[in-house]
């Protein structure tokens, strides 16, 4: 079950927010400030933050900007929560790393269909990362094997010089000598040496 956390510092719409997403299957932690918003998302493990982008202590901006520059919650998708569809305000949202606004009051559809795209989409990106985690120690191993190669390429060249030279006492491979035509049906190895 994912968990969500509510910054808003209006009750009424806080519960409106918890109650829609518990009914959609959420666990739900609350903040009424920036400030909590911030220790809550330290002290538990949160897969979204909605945000409303006024709040008393410090602006959803602020918070937004906090949980994006933060290594370990930068992942974590955040929507900041407006009154209105300001452009300038968007504009902000976005500067700060909002990964998506929603105009309240938000009904409940929306708000299970926003939650549910930003959730899927951090599931998404977390895959992306270790594919792109697994390609990248691919690589390094492919560089590892090159670089152990020259120095197996090497080996391989002097011990195919050794036995293109021949053992002690042996004469030298020779096109068309009996020792470098095909091994026949029924015959070993040894049958030619």
């Amino acid at each position: 079950m994912a968990t969500v956390l509510v910054a808003d510092d209006e009750d009424t719409s806080q519960r409106e927010l918890r109650t829609s997403l518990e009914r959609g299957g959420y666990r739900v932690i609350t903040a009424g400030d920036g400030a909590a918003a911030l220790r809550n998302l330290a002290a538990h493990e949160c897969d979204l933050v909605l945000c409303e982008a006024v709040l008393p202590d410090m602006d959803g901006f602020e918070v937004c900007r906090a949980i994006k520059q933060a290594p370990a919650t930068h992942d974590i998708p955040v929507v900041l929560l407006m009154s209105s569809d300001d452009e300038v305000q968007r504009e902000r949202a976005i500067q700060a790393g909002a990964d998506d606004v929603a105009v309240k009051p938000v009904d409940r559809a929306r708000l299970l269909a926003l939650a549910r795209v930003q959730l899927r989409m951090a599931g998404l990106n977390r895959q992306l990362n270790k594919l792109e985690s697994a390609v990248v120690t691919l690589a390094r191993a492919v560089e590892d094997r090159d670089h152990t190669s020259v120095g197996l390429s090497e080996k391989v060249a002097h011990w195919a010089m050794q036995l293109g030279r021949g053992r002690p006492g042996r004469r030298p491979l020779e096109a068309g000598s009996p020792r470098s035509r095909r091994i026949q049906p029924g015959e070993t190895p040894s049958d030619r040496w």
